[in-house]
Order: C-alpha cells, then structure tokens, then sequence
C-alpha cells in the first residue's frame, strides 16, 4: 500500500511487524560480547587439543638412532660425517636464535633442541679421529 505524506508525496508504508511490549527488545542472537567469549573459549579447546595430540606423538616417538663407530670409519668418511654435523649444529644453533626471539618450537623442532649436545660430543669425536 501506498500513503500520501503530509507534503503531498506518496510513500511506502513500512511492514509493520509483531507488537512488541513497551521496552522489550526484538529477538537477537548473543551479544557480541557473548559471541567473543565465545569464540576464545574454542581457541583455547583447540589449543588444548593441539597440545594433547603433540604430547601423544613426543612420547611416541621412535629412539634416536645410535651413533655411528667413529673409529671404524675411513678418512673420507669422517670428513663428510664432520660436514654433516657441523651442518646439524648450525641448525640447531640457528633454531634456538629463532625460539629466543619467540617462535614456538614444534615437537620436532624441540627433539632438535634436545640432541644439541649429543652432536657436539660426536663432533668432538669425529675431529678427534681427524
């Protein structure tokens, strides 16, 4: 329906909706406050997730392999294993620089953390041999 303004021009007429009662609000959903808790709640579930599946996979996780015999290996062996660890050390190295200015490490990253001084000692002992 149509309805002549008080200045002579036709309007529309809104829909009129249900008959609210005098300060009652019309139905909405929760507030955005509500929403936000909301949503924290569910990142911090995730997060706790997350955290539990990483713990199940650290403890599962295979042994580390044993070291190699350094004394029974050959020269050129034992350059190209002193290369190698040098290159592990340097990650390693490189990684806790990473971790001390923030980043979370992951459960490998950690594993690689933890074996920093396992590749020193064998290091040590591949120069040793040299």
């Amino acid at each position: 329906e149509k309805d002549k303004g008080s200045s002579g021009t036709i309007r529309q007429k809104k829909p009129v909706g249900p008959k609210l009662p005098v300060g009652a609000a019309p139905e909405a959903g929760p507030s955005r406050n509500a929403r936000r808790k909301e949503a924290a709640k569910k990142r911090k579930e995730a997060e706790a997730a997350a955290k539990a599946l990483e713990a199940s996979i650290a403890a599962k996780a295979p042994p580390p392999p044993p070291a190699k015999d350094v004394a029974t290996m050959a020269p050129d062996e034992l350059l190209k294993e002193q290369k190698k660890l040098k290159k592990k050390l340097k990650q390693v190295e490189e990684l806790e620089t990473k971790v001390a200015g923030g980043l979370a490490p992951s459960a490998e990253q950690r594993e690689k953390l933890a074996r920093k001084a396992a590749l020193a000692d064998e290091l040590a002992q591949v120069e040793a041999r040299l």
